[in-house]
């Protein structure tokens, strides 16, 4: 479990560089307020935007739900990296606000993949690529 490079709520103390975003709320681990990790505040800053990797969003979680200021924010940030997001729409098994579920076997439309149970993400992450090339 990486709280730190997650952003973790409530691991703002331990985690150096990690930030609040006291604005915004973050319905994941029990609710409170949107953290951001160093890389989540300064893509910008990283060899993706020199290079032009593709970015995206792999969760279990549902980024607050759809049409959030939570997702809103993600895709601003992502978007103004320099790194390329291919798509703002949501998609996974909680775009909607849907209950989690496997990410296996999902048909994937999109970088950004929310709802998918711990164990299946790695099938969302193949299914980016794929959409992708």
């Amino acid at each position: 479990d990486d709280a730190c490079g997650r952003g973790k709520q409530g691991e703002v103390g331990a985690c150096p560089g990690n930030r609040e975003i006291s604005d915004l709320s973050d319905d994941a681990c029990g609710r409170g307020t949107l953290v951001l990790s160093k890389v989540g505040q300064s893509l910008e800053g990283t060899f993706c935007a020199t290079k032009g990797c593709y970015v995206g969003v792999v969760s279990a979680g549902d980024g607050s739900g759809h049409n959030s200021t939570e997702r809103a924010e993600l895709v601003k940030r992502l978007g103004a990296s320099g790194a390329k997001l291919a798509s703002e729409e949501w998609c996974g098994p909680s775009s909607k606000g849907e209950a989690r579920a496997t990410c296996q076997g999902f048909d994937v439309t999109s970088p950004l993949v929310v709802g998918c149970v711990d164990g299946t993400k790695q099938y969302a992450v193949r299914g980016i690529m794929a959409w992708i090339a």
